[in-house]
């Protein structure tokens, strides 16, 4: 047991210095993303608006993102990948501030715009320049990415109880959500700083127009196909799931954030055994059994009668569904060109984001016309059609 204890933790040490410093980034990025996903829905229904609001933004963010990732992925490869990821992490921080200056519904539209181009520069960047200093030991490099990113936001989500105390001060949350928003945007610009110090190899940079000559090969082709799938399934009721808690349960940032903050620990260890997992069970139960159980958890969230109880199948299902992330991850990259991968991975996170962001805008319109549980149900089941898909797909 020690030998095989200290063989796992020297598989991780033998991480190269640069591919280091793109996962303290992630980390840093990370806390303010668990602030941010913890604060924000619960912002918006403190100044009064509904689901229908808050899947407006969604949409906005996700169709500026669409027009954004591939030349954002395709710049990376062809000038570099340091560049778009910092200019992502300085936009980040702005979109934030600008919701902190103005609730109104036009201010809420350009910070989703600005958000999008964040999103789209530096999504296929950072995972790009991180497989490129991390190679022989990329199911590693995703996994302590995955694991640290988990665990920056676990300390965000941690924050959320911050408001609670600032409310039982005499503050209200609008207030108190406000200062939460700002915290967020200094550590998203903070996340810039390690990747500054990154050492970017020219001969890794694909030629000009070698988007034209990228070859979509089968297993590539399948990939991008489940993930157009996946992330219209999980649009419906996930990105809205702090504003579904709150109405459901009558809870704030403070419980909601314990929700992600277990999920995020327990969901952090689980990232770093995902390399053992794939090799004791193979990639295709690795990825089927997992989601196959969380998606039953998630079927049986609307029959739950208090917080608790929600508590205690979201933590799991949230385990359980993203401990394959890295294992995807390391699939797609692995499936193109070391050239391509930043253009490669903004195809898959634009199949991805896309149809996530409008079946959130009809899922935030679900939820206030024609139930708060609708979205629950229809997620699961276009989970249920996915992971089929996965073994009819990827079975050979």
């Amino acid at each position: 047991m020690r030998d095989f204890v200290v063989k796992w933790i020297g598989s991780y040490r033998e991480l190269g210095r640069d591919a280091k410093l793109v996962i303290l980034s992630e980390l840093i990025f990370g806390i303010g993303n668990g602030i941010y996903f913890t604060i924000w829905q619960l912002y918006l229904k403190a100044v009064g608006y509904s689901g229908t609001i808050i899947g407006m933004y969604s949409l906005i963010s996700g169709i500026t993102m669409s027009i954004f990732v591939v030349p954002g992925g395709y710049i990376s490869d062809i000038a570099g990948k340091k560049g778009p990821v910092i200019a992502s992490s300085v936009i980040s921080a702005f979109s934030m501030l600008i919701v902190v200056i103005s609730t109104d519904v036009s201010s809420l539209a350009l910070s989703a715009v600005f958000g999008g181009i964040a999103w789209g520069l530096g999504g296929p960047s950072i995972s790009a320049l991180l497989a490129d200093k991390a190679e022989n030991r990329m199911e590693e490099g995703y996994s302590l990415f995955f694991f640290l990113s988990t665990a920056g936001m676990s300390v965000g989500n941690l924050l959320g109880w911050v408001p609670e105390f600032l409310v039982r001060l005499g503050g209200s949350y609008f207030s108190s959500y406000r200062i939460m928003l700002i915290s967020a945007s200094f550590f998203m610009f903070l996340s810039a700083l390690p990747v500054i110090f990154v050492r970017e190899s020219m001969d890794k940079r694909a030629e000009p127009w070698n988007i034209r000559k990228i070859k979509i090969n089968k297993l590539l082709a399948k990939l991008f196909f489940l993930n157009f799938l996946i992330g219209f399934g999980a649009g419906f009721a996930i990105p809205l799931l702090p504003y579904y808690l709150s109405k459901k349960f009558s809870v704030e940032s403070g419980p909601i954030g314990s929700v992600n903050l277990l999920s995020n620990i327990a969901g952090s260890l689980a990232y770093l055994a995902a390399p053992i997992m794939v090799r004791k069970m193979g990639m295709m139960r690795g990825l089927i059994i997992p989601q196959l159980s969380a998606t039953i958890l998630l079927l049986m969230l609307p029959y739950s009668h208090n917080f608790p109880m929600g508590l205690s199948i979201l933590v799991p299902r949230n385990i359980l569904m993203n401990v394959v992330n890295p294992l995807w991850q390391a699939l797609i990259m692995k499936s193109c060109d070391s050239r391509d991968r930043g253009t490669v991975n903004a195809i898959s996170q634009l199949l991805w984001n896309l149809p996530n962001s409008i079946s959130a805008q009809i899922g935030g319109i679900m939820m206030d016309a024609v139930g708060l549980d609708s979205p629950i149900f229809t997620t699961g089941s276009i989970y249920l059609l996915y992971i089929f898909m996965i073994y009819i797909l990827l079975k050979k």
